[in-house]
């Protein structure tokens, strides 16, 4: 059985790397908000505008794994404790099964938990929206990555 909402976290997860409000915009000619700092380089890769060393990917199968869960009819949220992770879900797309068309991943999640508390306030907080059984919850961090050079892992699943 397919489970009724799965969360995905951003870091680790959706992308490789680290969207760190610490280090990205601050670079020479940066500008004030993290978010004006991010540059496209392609669909896959974002990258600082005034560091181009940091840069996040976003993981290959990811849009066909949101694609998957919205065609499942399960519940997509997006769950972190750093505000500026979910900034990258503006430029990363999937194929929205129900138009067929690609949008920002963050257009097609129903929840979206992006705040400095623990996971166990987000997943709270959809239970009380939703009133989902936890059991028909289903909360990925770290997607398993055994076709790249990685040394961290890119997901575990657990339920």
């Amino acid at each position: 059985m397919y489970p009724r909402l799965i969360a995905l976290d951003t870091d680790w997860t959706i992308f490789r790397g680290w969207l760190d409000q610490k280090t990205w915009g601050k670079g020479q000619g940066a500008s004030s908000t993290i978010e004006d700092n991010i540059q496209a380089v392609d669909e896959w890769v974002l990258r600082d505008k005034s560091n181009h060393n940091h840069t996040i990917t976003l993981g290959r199968d990811v849009p066909k794994i949101v694609t998957d869960i919205l065609k499942n009819g399960a519940k997509l949220a997006i769950v972190s404790r750093n505000t500026s992770k979910a900034l990258a879900l503006w430029y990363f797309k999937a194929t929205d099964p129900k138009t067929g068309k690609k949008k920002p991943i963050i257009h097609m999640a129903k929840f979206d938990e992006v705040y400095n508390k623990s996971k166990t306030v987000h997943f709270t907080q959809i239970h009380g929206w939703t009133k989902y059984d936890y059991s028909d919850m289903l909360s990925t961090h770290k997607l398993v990555c055994r076709s790249c050079s990685m040394t961290k892992p890119l997901i575990t699943l657990s339920r």
